[in-house]
């Protein structure tokens, strides 16, 4: 476990004690698919949420924010029974991928209900766009900024690309590189782009010119975009 993540468990366990009822690694690290540029996400469920519980979370959260890294998704036991509905893309995520840090593993028997997925997919893949284009004009066509947006962006892409995967009824691969390769035929997704974005997360590329480059990237996640408005099962 890396140290910094196992001194931050320490800490939120002594200040929950026996409130605290599972805390849990998500995403790239509990996939091993993880980067240098990385986040370490987490989730802590708890029994109870009142405001003792959240000042006890105070120095171990303030903490971990300054180690670069997202702060906890917090929840009580009694709500996160009834939320996958609303969070089916990430749920599905975490129970397929997670590393349990304490407690109990409340995923491992948890069904997720995928009614709202194509919604949950459709509102994400918008929302992940606009926040693309601001932060693409707030970088003023710098391309060491472009390149770190581009970097920065593509893991929100992968995931949401892997529950279109799960949408056409299909078992998702942990990899960001292997969800790229199997995105539905009807997609006819331009891999080498988010191979080479993928790459440029790694540190393993440069592009000639980060502008152009992010053009043909913006137009693709576009194009996939506009059939997921389309889709019919």
């Amino acid at each position: 476990m890396d140290n910094k993540l196992e001194k931050f468990v320490k800490e939120v366990k002594e200040a929950l004690g026996q409130n605290l009822k599972s805390f849990i690694l998500y995403g790239s690290a509990a996939a091993d698919d993880r980067y240098k540029t990385s986040d370490l996400n987490t989730l802590i469920v708890v029994k109870d949420c009142d405001i003792v519980t959240l000042k006890s979370l105070h120095g171990p959260f303030k903490k971990w924010k300054k180690t670069g890294n997202p702060l906890p998704l917090l929840f009580t036991y009694e709500r996160i029974k009834y939320a996958d509905d609303i969070f089916p893309i990430e749920f599905l995520d975490i129970k397929e991928s997670h590393a349990l840090l304490a407690g109990e593993d409340i995923f491992k028997k948890m069904k997720i209900r995928t009614q709202n997925l194509r919604l949950e997919i459709e509102r994400e893949m918008k929302s992940a766009i606009l926040r693309l284009r601001s932060a693409y004009v707030l970088t003023g066509g710098s391309g060491k900024e472009v390149i770190k947006l581009m970097r920065d962006s593509v893991t929100t892409f992968t995931v949401i690309f892997k529950a279109i995967i799960r949408l056409y009824g299909k078992k998702a691969p942990v990899k960001k590189w292997d969800i790229i390769m199997n995105m539905p035929k009807n997609f006819k997704v331009n891999h080498s782009i988010f191979a080479d974005v993928l790459a440029l997360k790694e540190g393993r590329a440069t592009v000639a010119d980060a502008n152009i480059f992010f053009s043909a990237y913006m137009a693709e996640i576009e194009r996939v975009n506009m059939i997921i408005d389309r889709f019919k099962k």
